[in-house]
């Protein structure tokens, strides 16, 4: 529960968000294990706001790591190790659209944000690779010093009657 709630105050944009979230270990590239936490979540979007534009389903996922000690200092190397990438698959049970992003980052934390995903209940698989050594190639790794781990989420699609409430609300 403490997960979701970390991702929809981390990642929701607008009104009524339904996250789902799980802590795993992982296998820290330089060595030991680091808490990962995967999330994803639908949210109500609205590409030119609310009122504007017609209603969309977003979808935002990720992979963060919760034991990186936070940091305010630029040039800490935590900021740019280790290399990430993430790749997020989603397939929407109600409509049949899927889709697939591949990201590419340094520092504590990979994921998307705002894919348009049609509405409806989804099927969220997000698959993170953490490595001591950049590939330059999203969603490859190094073949040593490298660790990737998928979960996969059933999400809840977002509730049209809650979205289309009064602006604001």
């Amino acid at each position: 529960m403490s997960a979701a709630v970390g991702l929809v105050a981390a990642l929701a944009p607008t009104a009524q968000a339904d996250a789902v979230g799980r802590d795993v270990p992982m296998a820290y590239p330089l060595g030991g294990e680091h808490t990962i936490r995967f999330g994803a979540m639908t949210v109500c979007h609205w590409d030119q706001g609310k009122g504007i534009s017609p209603l969309e389903q977003a979808l935002s996922a990720n992979a963060f790591d919760v034991d990186a000690p936070p940091s305010t200092n630029p040039f800490d190397l935590g900021h740019f190790f280790p290399f990430n990438s993430a790749t997020v698959e989603w397939t929407n049970k109600n409509t049949g659209q899927s889709g697939r992003q591949s990201i590419f980052t340094v520092g504590n934390e990979v994921g998307v944000r705002d894919i348009d995903t049609g509405i409806g209940d989804l099927t969220v698989k997000v698959t993170a690779t953490r490595s001591a050594f950049p590939t330059f190639d999203t969603g490859s790794a190094a073949p040593f010093a490298s660790a990737t781990h998928s979960e996969v989420f059933e999400i809840a699609g977002i509730d049209v009657d809650r979205c289309n409430g009064p602006i604001g609300g």
